[in-house]
């Protein structure tokens, strides 16, 4: 498959549901951070998203020392705890979809997430380290809230 063609294949599909995208970005509206239990539509494994708001975002910048934007804080949200396209990621952040790939090219080359295929599908997931560390206080926190 060509880049064009798996660019546009990976635009088209998603590991979230309609249902699911809607009632994430819903359920962010009252909180900084939420975390959304949900059936990957490709492999059918359990899983959970987190999603933050803008505002948390820039408390990740700062807790992260400027390692990393807000665009890309709240797209490593996505992938910390789940594995998720980049179709998804773009829509749950309402974000053009060259914009996902080019924010998630940037991340999987500075080594701060990485990608597998589930399906022939590009999941990305973000990868160990001292930036997953705050994730991991932050997802923590949306699970007590």
């Amino acid at each position: 498959m060509t880049a064009t063609a798996r660019q546009h294949y990976d635009d088209q599909t998603y590991c979230l549901d309609e249902i699911t995208r809607r009632a994430a970005r819903v359920a962010l509206a009252s909180y900084d951070a939420v975390r959304v239990p949900y059936i990957c539509q490709l492999s059918g494994a359990a899983e959970e998203i987190l999603l933050i708001s803008r505002y948390a975002a820039e408390r990740m910048v700062v807790a992260t020392k400027d390692a990393i934007n807000i665009d890309e804080a709240r797209v490593l949200a996505l992938v910390h705890i789940a594995k998720l396209c980049q179709g998804d990621i773009a829509e749950l952040l309402h974000m053009p979809g060259q914009k996902a790939a080019q924010i998630l090219h940037d991340l999987v080359t500075r080594d701060l997430a990485f990608f597998h295929d589930i399906q022939g599908v590009r999941c990305y997931v973000q990868t160990d380290g001292e930036v997953h560390i705050q994730f991991t206080d932050l997802a923590l926190g949306a699970l007590s809230a």
